[in-house]
């Protein structure tokens, strides 16, 4: 698809003038002119297809996505050209854009945008299109891209009290052996995505920088004791904010390696407090009440 200017109409509109005076007058100089501008028109046309054709968009969601949150989205830009530069490359991915001035032969950028999801479950197929005004600002070249897929949302994360705590002897089914789980003060265990509410403290700089995506440590601590989230007992609450209070209780707890069990309905989930695991619960909270 093709967008002409503001420019763009003014030179197409002097071209035109000036074709007229051409044939009217029958002035060889004019007839010149009038080739010069419609060969401008003509290299514009070739140069910007050229130029939006090298670029390949590539954009990647993080694992975990939360309702009304701010989704840090990688959009990464490539230059498939071996020999020649491309310029002036705008993206955009839903409502946000990205522009590139300039991107090497057969280089590459990175960039990171915020996208903001407005309800819980799968969300609507997201629009991609990439455009790009070069050479002369005249006429801005867009290409539509594949939408990113539905994605799974899950429930606004709402700050509420974590449960007390049981006695671990007190609950049942209880798997009292150590385990690893995401600690503070531990041998380092792993690198993770990030995920909302861990401090800053814990993200990995290093990896972080290298790789374009928020990184986190987690560390290795003793298994602690289980929390039990029984959605039965939030029915006084709308249903919204029950999810949402369930999925920060179930995120803190497994942060803090309490292991977490969930009740929704006539189902029962079974402690567990591993990066599945949570995500298996939340998962559940997502599409509850969904059809």
């Amino acid at each position: 698809m093709i967008r002409i200017t503001r420019s763009g109409w003014i030179y197409v509109v002097l071209t035109i003038a000036v074709g007229f005076a051409a044939v009217n007058t029958a002035n060889n100089l004019i007839y010149v002119i009038t080739s010069t501008l419609l060969g401008f028109m003509l290299i514009s046309g070739i140069a910007g297809k050229a130029n939006l054709e090298a670029v390949q968009v590539t954009v990647s969601l993080p694992d975990e996505i939360y309702a009304e949150s701010p989704t840090p989205v990688v959009v990464r830009v490539r230059n498939r050209r071996r020999f020649l530069p491309a310029f002036l490359v705008t993206v955009q991915v839903g409502s946000e854009r990205v522009f590139i001035h300039h991107l090497d032969r057969a280089g590459e950028d990175s960039r990171t945008i915020p996208i903001r999801f407005a309800r819980r479950g799968l969300s609507p197929p997201i629009p991609i299109w990439v455009a790009s005004p070069f050479p002369f600002g005249f006429f801005v070249r867009v290409r539509f891209l594949d939408s990113i897929p539905p994605a799974l949302v899950y429930p606004k994360l709402t700050p509420c009290p974590l449960p007390a705590l049981p006695p671990r002897e007190a609950v049942k089914g209880e798997d009292k052996t150590s385990e690893h789980h995401a600690g503070d003060d531990h041998d380092l265990r792993s690198i993770r995505e990030y995920q909302p509410g861990d401090p800053l403290k814990k993200i990995h700089w290093k990896s972080s920088a290298r790789t374009g995506r928020w990184l986190t440590k987690e560390f290795s601590v003793a298994a602690r004791t289980t929390v039990v989230v029984d959605l039965n007992h939030m029915r006084g609450v709308p249903m919204e904010k029950a999810l949402s209070c369930a999925a920060f209780i179930i995120s803190a707890a497994i942060r803090q390696g309490t292991a977490v069990a969930l009740v929704a309905g006539d189902r029962r989930y079974e402690p567990g407090s591993s990066l599945r695991h949570k995500r298996k619960l939340l998962e559940v909270l997502a599409l509850y009440g969904e059809n």
